[in-house]
């Protein structure tokens, strides 16, 4: 909430890339979809890496996501493959 720069929104679409798992765990589709397109958009202007971050990595497993889970659809999501989930780790 602090950060006011061009960085908020790299935090942002981290964040909302990863809340939208959550609402993929409670099996509400339009939030997933929403929050993982959303997110995308926050961070392209950032690929392929800011601040350690693997963006476009991270951006690939989102797209790989949200793919599947339209695929799924509303009554498939308990078929999700977990696997699929993005892991961010800073490069140093």
């Amino acid at each position: 909430m602090a950060e006011a720069g061009p960085l908020r929104e790299l935090y942002q679409g981290i964040l909302q890339i990863g809340v939208a798992f959550h609402h993929l765990q409670a099996g509400r589709f339009r939030p997933v979809v929403a929050l993982l397109r959303q997110g995308r958009r926050y961070l392209r202007s950032f690929a392929p890496t800011c601040m350690g971050v693997p963006v476009k990595a991270l951006l690939v497993a989102a797209t790989r996501c949200l793919d599947e889970v339209q695929r799924l659809g509303p009554d498939g999501l308990d078929k999700f493959d977990w696997s699929l989930v993005p892991k961010i780790e800073a490069i140093s």
